[in-house]
C-alpha cells in the first residue's frame, strides 16, 4: 500500500482539479446517457437506432454493458446526470490505478518502480483526457476492466494457472461489451505478452481461449447488431 498510495493521492487530486474547474463536464457524454435511457425503457430488446441524433437517428451499434448501467443510474435511481457524468468517471479513473499498479508490480518485479510509474499514470495527460471527462461514463469503465485484464493476463501466461484463465476471459468478454477500442488494446496487449513471455503451444492455447471464451460470452450483443446492421458496422469501426 505505502507503493500505490503516491498514485492514488495523485490520481484523487487531479480529479479535485477537475472537478473545481469544470461545474460542467467536458466533453459532453449525452449520447450515451440518451443511448441509456432507451436500453433502459425495453431492457431485453436492443434498439434498432437511438433517435434525436441526426435526422434517422444513430444506429445501435455499441457495446451496450455501461450504457445499460448509465440507464439505471440516470433513468431508475434518479441521479442527475450533471453529477453522474462528473463524478463517475474520476471515481473508476482513480480505481483504475489499483490494477494498473498490481500489473506494474508484476511486470516489474519491483514495487517502488511500479509506485513511480503508477504516480506518472495518474497525471498523464493523454490517460486522463477521455477517463476523467464525461466520455468517461464508458471509457474509464473500460481502462480499468482492460487493465485488470492485462493483470490477469501476466499472471497467466507466467503461471497457467486455471483462475487466471477464468479471470482474463471475463475481463476481456466484459471489455468487448463495454468499449471497442479498449478490446482492440486487450488483444494486442496480449499478443505481446505470448510474444515476449511465453512462446510456447500453450501460451498461444491460453491466449486463444481468452479470446474464444471472451467472443462467446459476449456473443448475444455482437450476434443481434449482425441480425440488424450487418458486419460493415463492426468493419467500419475497426477502420478507424
Amino acid at each position: 500500500w505505502k507503493y500505490l498510495l503516491p498514485g492514488l493521492i495523485a490520481g484523487v487530486c487531479v480529479s479535485i482539479v477537475y472537478l473545481l474547474t469544470h461545474p460542467y463536464p467536458a466533453f459532453g457524454a449525452g449520447l450515451y446517457l440518451s443511448m441509456g435511457e432507451e436500453l433502459i425503457a425495453q431492457p431485453f430488446h436492443l434498439p434498432e437506432t437511438i433517435p434525436h441524433y441526426t435526422d434517422r437517428g444513430v444506429p445501435f451499434a455499441y457495446p451496450p454493458l455501461m450504457l445499460y448501467v448509465n440507464g439505471v443510474f440516470v433513468s431508475w435511481l434518479g441521479v442527475d446526470p450533471i453529477t453522474y457524468t462528473r463524478y463517475v468517471p474520476n471515481l473508476v479513473s482513480v480505481a483504475a490505478l489499483v490494477p494498473f499498479y498490481l500489473f506494474a508490480e508484476t511486470l516489474l518485479e519491483r514495487r517502488r518502480a511500479a509506485g513511480l510509474a503508477t504516480v506518472l499514470v495518474a497525471v498523464m495527460p493523454p490517460v486522463l483526457q477521455w477517463h476523467i471527462s464525461a466520455g468517461g461514463i464508458v471509457r474509464a469503465p473500460a481502462y480499468f476492466l482492460t487493465l485488470a485484464g492485462l493483470y490477469t493476463g501476466l499472471k497467466l501466461f507466467r503461471s497457467w494457472n486455471p483462475r487466471w484463465l477464468v479471470a482474463s476471459t471475463l475481463c476481456f468478454a466484459l471489455t468487448l461489451l463495454t468499449h471497442p477500442m479498449y478490446a482492440t488494446f486487450f488483444g494486442v496487449s496480449y499478443a505481446w505478452m505470448w510474444l515476449s513471455i511465453d512462446r510456447s503451444v500453450r501460451g498461444f492455447a491460453s491466449g486463444a481461449t481468452v479470446a474464444l471464451g471472451g467472443g462467446l460470452l459476449s456473443s448475444p450483443w455482437w450476434v443481434a447488431v449482425a441480425s440488424t446492421h450487418g458486419i460493415d458496422v463492426f468493419t467500419g469501426a475497426s477502420a478507424t
